[in-house]
C-alpha cells in the first residue's frame, strides 16, 4: 500500500481541515478506479496531517502532498519531483488556484482539490518524476 500524507503549510489561505479531510476521502475514492485502469496492483490511502502536526514517518511508497502558498516553478499549479533520496513528493501552489478566475478549494477543474487529485495520479504514474 502507498500512502499519501497532505499537509498544509500555507499561511495566506489556510484549508479547514474538514475540507483536507473531504479532498483525501474523494482522492482515495477515485484512486481505485485510477487504478484499476491503469494496471496499478496495490490500494492507495490518503492521510491527513494536522496544521503543526509531526510528519509521520514515510516509508519507500510513501510520500506528502504539501499545500503551499507560492511554488517556485513559475505558471505551475502544482508539480511532483523527488528527493535526494528518490522518493517522490508533490507541491501544489494554493494562491495561484483561489485567486484566479473560478478557483475553489474543491469546486470545479480549476480547484485545489484537482490538482491534488492530478498530481497524487501524475506521483503514482511516475514516481521518479522523469516522463
Amino acid at each position: 500500500m502507498h500512502t499519501v500524507y497532505l499537509i498544509d503549510r500555507t499561511e495566506k489561505h489556510a484549508m479547514p481541515v474538514a475540507t483536507l479531510e473531504l479532498i483525501g476521502a474523494s482522492i482515495r475514492r477515485s484512486a481505485r478506479d485510477f487504478a484499476d485502469d491503469h494496471g496499478i496492483a496495490h490500494a492507495l490511502d490518503v492521510r491527513v496531517v494536522a496544521r503543526g502536526a509531526a510528519v509521520p514517518a514515510l516509508n519507500r511508497f510513501d510520500y506528502l502532498v504539501s499545500l503551499q502558498d507560492t511554488l517556485d516553478e513559475p505558471d505551475a499549479l502544482g508539480y511532483h519531483s523527488t528527493n535526494p533520496d528518490g522518493t517522490p513528493y508533490a507541491v501544489i501552489g494554493v494562491n495561484a488556484i483561489l485567486e484566479s478566475p473560478d478557483g475553489s478549494w474543491i469546486e470545479g477543474v480549476n480547484s485545489v482539490s484537482a490538482v491534488i487529485d492530478h498530481e497524487v495520479k501524475e506521483t503514482e504514474l511516475d514516481r521518479s518524476a522523469t516522463q
